[in-house]
């Protein structure tokens, strides 16, 4: 199992690698002037409203209307991926047909056919909201979109959706969009949106009591397109991290980026093909291998599936408790052990992110412990409580 460097970087934190990116003012933190009023996309340098219908949003914190974080009538929390802006389209519409919005920028320069880029943005659906829709995704073009008319869908074949497209309903998190895209018509433009007819799109209501139950409004940050030859090493294969579980429990292992064309081995039996992850449920422990095919680049990773106890020595107890205060928080957080008999000897606290890959990892210093995450971009994380390399604990962390 190798620890796969670029890719937690991609994903969790593309500052370092902006200098690669296709997408000017993927973040919408330049603009021509400070929005005051909806409907003002264009007004963040570079972006576009492909539709004369739709209406798309820009909102940034320099605006005392249209500020970020936006209210919507709701409390305040939903801050900016990155910096203090977003832009917002509706991705669906329970009480019209067809309603949607998009957003579209022009890259810095064409893609070269042949060439794979590694394609996505951020997601976090407006907390006025009720319902959830799935689909939202990214289009590349070789000439820009300008669609004019009463109809508000774009319908075109959309080359990016999320990992499963399962229907985005979290009001919370900024959740990732990405995937892997080979140039095939020097495309020079990207258009973020929902591509497809309501026939053909999922939806949830998840609060009916929301400002707007019907309908399904997402923020959009940190939009980019980069080359994989400009990432440094490369995107090899990623198996996941080595994870212990329990018996009868399931783990993903893997990475959720669509597009990604891997096979998936237990042993010389073939368990999956073409997906960057998956689910499995091993009765003993396992060595799981995955070969990736990226655009012809051939790798392969290995992770290990602990199965039957959590491996770890008499002197730290099964269940162990865990407080972590506050959660959410803004990257300053306390950790409290509250098992009595835990001894601290030889234990860890590891954040690892969604995908399951390590971000940070402390040596445990006492039970009541402090732990910064500041400098992480924000999301959701997973701490778990290691003692010996083994996970004896886990909870979920809310970083704003």
């Amino acid at each position: 199992m190798r620890n796969s460097v670029c890719i937690v970087i991609l994903i969790t934190r593309l500052n370092c690698l902006g200098q690669f990116n296709l997408v000017p003012n993927g973040s919408f933190e330049t603009y021509t002037s400070c929005p005051s009023t909806t409907n003002q996309l264009p007004k963040a340098m570079g972006w576009i409203n492909p539709t004369s219908s739709g209406s798309p949003d820009y909102y940034n914190g320099c605006s005392s209307f249209i500020s970020v974080p936006y209210c919507g009538g709701t409390p305040c929390f939903q801050y900016a991926k990155a910096g203090i802006a977003y832009s917002g389209v509706y991705g669906y519409d329970g009480l019209a047909s067809n309603l949607r919005e998009y957003a579209q920028i022009q890259l810095s320069t064409s893609l070269t056919n042949g060439k794979c880029y590694f394609v996505g943005f951020y997601t976090n659906e407006a907390n006025w909201c009720g319902l959830g829709c799935n689909n939202l995704g990214a289009y590349l073009s070789n000439n820009q979109i300008n669609l004019t008319g009463p109809s508000w869908l774009l319908n075109y074949p959309t080359q990016i959706k999320g990992f499963g497209n399962k229907i985005n309903r979290d009001t919370l998190n900024w959740n990732f969009i990405g995937g892997i895209f080979q140039a095939t018509n020097n495309e020079q433009y990207i258009t973020i949106g929902n591509f497809n007819t309501d026939a053909t799109t999922d939806t949830l209501t998840f609060n009916s009591s929301a400002v707007a139950p019907k309908y399904a409004y997402y923020y959009i940050d940190d939009v980019f397109v980069i080359p994989i030859d400009s990432i440094p090493g490369g995107m090899p294969a990623f198996a996941g991290n080595n994870v212990t579980i329990n018996s009868g429990d399931s783990a993903f292992i893997g990475q959720q980026i669509s597009n990604l064309n891997c096979n998936w081995y237990n042993g010389t039996v073939q368990i999956a093909t073409n997906t960057s992850g998956l689910y499995v449920k091993p009765v003993t422990t396992t060595t799981y291998v995955v070969q990736q095919n990226l655009c012809g680049n051939i790798t392969n990773d290995t992770v290990v599936v602990t199965v039957g106890g959590l491996g770890i020595k008499d002197d730290a107890p099964i269940a162990i408790g865990i407080r972590i205060s506050p959660n959410p928080n803004n990257g300053i957080l306390n950790v409290e052990i509250l098992n009595d008999e835990f001894k601290i000897e030889d234990a860890e606290l590891r954040i690892v992110n969604v995908l399951g890959q390590e971000i940070k990892r402390y040596k445990l210093q006492n039970k009541k412990q402090q732990i910064d995450l500041q400098e992480i971009e924000g999301g959701m994380f997973y701490l778990h409580l290691q003692k010996f390399g083994k996970t004896i604990s886990a909870k979920k962390i809310v970083k704003l």
